[in-house]
């Protein structure tokens, strides 16, 4: 394919302009030009590709463009999609921009490579290589840019049922000094008798971790860790056990620190709720907390409805010394006794008693707890009747010091009278109401405090009649003797009158009047 323009024009430098084009070929083959002469400059484009095995292909522009005189680009590949090898130029003027590339698939794995080199930039280079399968390969991987710039790793990872191990190495320099950083770890074995090893490192300075684990019925393992810090250059744990879990043996000994542990030891035997038997025991380096044994024992016979235990503490720590906790239950929950007792250095400290009974609604509970150093300290709740009719009391004594409370109800919900007593020592709140609502409502309620002006508190409400015929009528009695009271009325022939009487000056009384009337058929209403 050719072809070829030609422009005349009365115009003072551009009296014949002229474009020409020439093509052969096809996608895969071909050849071209193109040239373009306007104002007496050219502008020339010529462009080949052959593809294939062999692929290659050129591009070059001529122009009057200031900077890019003479453009020429040629790239040429090597090989098949699987294993090839090429590169890349560009050529403004006298700078040249390179780049070569390679990729090649070999059995189980691939490597690749490029590099770019520029007139502007330091040299780039980066290459890519892997070898092995998902289970058990090594990978390599750097990059580089000029003399100051560079990455290098390597990773490798082997898995062979039931080992595993892996590797990997980085080494960098960003500028300054270069930097190696690895890392290393591996599992031998099954879960049940294996051993593993980890570190980690940055150039000289490195963290190193192993360790061993059992479990054939009983357990046991280690675990080592060694690091280039001061004070913690080797610290580790060590545990075992033995039993199951309601009969066994554990103990644990934990290096924090160099030259510092923490040790414990604990065994447990038990029956469920029937049968406890616990002893623990713990040394430590701290001053404050340098030892503590705990034994506990507990019994339940189901069968008698009777539980005993005891519990003893020995530890140095705030001069604790040896300290001990007694307790039994007999009986069931509506029948129940309960105590408990306390030693510190065989000497008494503490005392607690429980009594619980239960008949049908009426509950009764009482409680003492003496202690050394501190008064008396008891509590006392009864409780007897229904919902509908109830009297609920408590109580409760420290040292000179009572509180009382009372609650009682009787009757049902609309026809009820409440009353209720809150009392500390000499001091005391006194309440007292009714409720009715079978015919109209008609409520009373009244509040008696210790308190200067509110001694005697009170408020009332009465209500008779229906929407349309009623009269309402309320009071509240506040700050001894003081009343505010209200009524309204509403009568059949729409007469409504309003009162209300207050203690506040220029409010002691006030009253309104309304009349009016409805009609429903032409939906009218008057007032006056």
């Amino acid at each position: 394919m050719e072809g070829s323009l030609i422009v005349k024009t009365p115009f003072s430098g551009f009296e014949s302009n002229k474009l020409a084009m020439r093509h052969q070929g096809d996608m895969g083959d071909f050849s071209s030009h193109a040239e373009i002469n306007v104002a007496e400059k050219s502008v020339v484009a010529d462009a080949s590709f052959n593809g294939g095995y062999t692929t290659t292909g050129t591009f070059t522009l001529t122009s009057p463009i200031p900077g890019m005189e003479t453009v020429k680009f040629n790239m040429k590949k090597k090989g098949r999609a699987k294993n090839f090898k090429g590169d890349v130029t560009l050529t403004v003027n006298d700078d040249k921009i390179d780049a070569d590339y390679n990729h090649k698939f070999t059995k189980g794995g691939f490597k690749s490579g490029f590099k770019l080199t520029t007139p502007y930039t330091e040299n780039l280079k980066l290459s890519l290589e892997h070898n092995g399968q998902p289970e058990r390969f090594t990978n390599e991987m750097s990059a580089s840019y000029g003399r100051k710039y560079d990455v290098d790793s390597v990773v490798s990872f082997d898995y062979n049922h039931p080992d595993v191990s892996g590797h990997s190495t980085l080494k960098y320099k960003l500028g300054g000094r270069r930097q190696v950083a690895r890392m290393h770890f591996s599992k031998n074995g099954a879960l049940r008798d294996m051993s593993f090893s980890g570190s980690a490192g940055l150039n000289d300075d490195e963290i190193n971790v192993s360790g061993a684990w059992k479990n054939y019925g009983s357990m046991e393992g280690n675990v080592k860790i060694n690091t280039p810090f001061d004070g913690f250059k080797t610290t580790g744990m060590t545990f075992s056990h033995d039993g199951q879990l309601n009969d066994f043996r554990s103990s644990m000994d934990v290096m924090y620190m160099d030259d510092k542990s923490i040790n414990g030891k604990i065994s447990l035997t038990t029956n469920g709720l029937k049968r406890i038997h616990l002893d623990s025991e713990i040394s430590t380096p701290f001053k404050k907390f340098p030892s503590a044994n705990l034994i506990f024992n507990h019994n339940y016979d189901e069968y008698r409805n009777m539980l005993n235990g005891d519990a003893a503490l020995t530890t140095p720590t705030a001069g604790f010394g040896s300290g001990s906790l007694t307790y039994t239950k007999t009986g069931s929950w509506d029948n129940l006794d309960v105590s408990t007792n306390a030693k510190r250095n065989g000497k008494q400290v503490g005392n607690f008693k429980l009594s619980h009974t239960m008949a049908g609604h009426d509950v009764h509970s009482n409680v003492e707890l003496e202690a050394s150093d501190y008064p008396a300290f008891t509590v006392s709740f009864d409780h007897m009747g229904d919902l509908s009719n109830f009297n609920t009391k408590a109580s409760s004594n420290f040292g000179n010091d009572n509180v009382f409370g009372e609650f009682s109800k009787n009757g049902p919900m609309d026809d009820l009278t409440v009353s209720a007593t809150a009392r500390y020592n000499s001091d005391s709140v006194e309440m007292s109401g009714s409720w009715n609502s079978q015919r109209g409502i008609d409520g009373n309620l009244e509040i008696k405090t210790p308190f200067e002006d509110f001694n005697d508190i009170g408020a009332s409400i009465s209500h008779t009649g229906d929407a349309s015929d009623f009269s309402t009528s309320a009071k509240v009695e506040f700050m001894d003797n003081k009343v505010i009271s209200g009524k309204l009325d509403l009568s059949s022939n729409g007469r409504l009158v309003s009162e209300i009487s207050t203690p506040f000056k220029g409010f002691e009384y006030t009253k309104m009047e309304a009349n009016g009337a409805y009609d429903s058929y032409s939906k009218d209403m008057n007032a006056k």
